[in-house]
């Protein structure tokens, strides 16, 4: 659980920042994931670099592409999960 296959991995500039097939904490996530009802959601480079540039014209603020993986995750949610209010983490 939590690991995938070193050749299953396509690194582009956008994912890179984040690209990994060992996380050391996928278990507990995918635990905490389950546990609570929650849900993922996949974005593609296409949404990541979206994001940021949303993130830069509308809000001012920058961030890497892969730093909106949170953020693009919760836009790709259908609209009855994104209904309330959300804290959206962005690392760099």
């Amino acid at each position: 659980v939590g690991e995938l296959a070193p050749a299953a991995r396509r690194e582009t500039a956008a994912n890179e920042p984040r690209l990994n097939w060992r996380s050391a904490h996928a278990a507990a996530a995918l635990s905490a994931v389950r546990a609570t009802g929650g849900t993922a959601h996949e974005a593609t480079d296409a949404e990541l670099a979206l994001m940021a540039y949303e993130l830069a014209e509308l809000d001012g603020i920058a961030a890497s592409p892969a730093a909106c993986a949170t953020l693009a995750g919760l836009a790709a949610a259908p609209a009855a999960q994104r209904a309330g209010t959300h804290v959206v983490v962005l690392t760099a």
